[in-house]
């Protein structure tokens, strides 16, 4: 599991929140990130994340990508919000 602690929420969402937006959810319609939500990023999702990451090179993104890398082999994660 990933924790993200509610001190650094805001910090997060500014940084990763656009490059979660574009992924499997439950309401494909909406597809914006929200951090009350529940969302789904299945294997494919996760490779497009990572990909972004690597590109934008975001605040803190070596963290974040070596858990994504991981996440791969559990079939992608799911995104339980606050």
């Amino acid at each position: 599991s990933l924790y993200i602690h509610l001190d650094n929420i805001d910090l997060f969402v500014e940084y990763y929140g656009k490059i979660l937006n574009d992924c499997t959810y439950d309401n494909p319609e909406k597809r914006l990130f929200d951090i009350s939500g529940y969302h789904y990023y299945n294997e494919k999702d996760v490779e497009k994340i990572i990909n972004k990451i690597i590109e934008e090179k975001l605040k803190d993104y070596d963290k974040f990508l070596k858990w994504l890398e991981v996440s791969k082999s559990y079939n992608g994660f799911y995104f339980v919000g606050i």
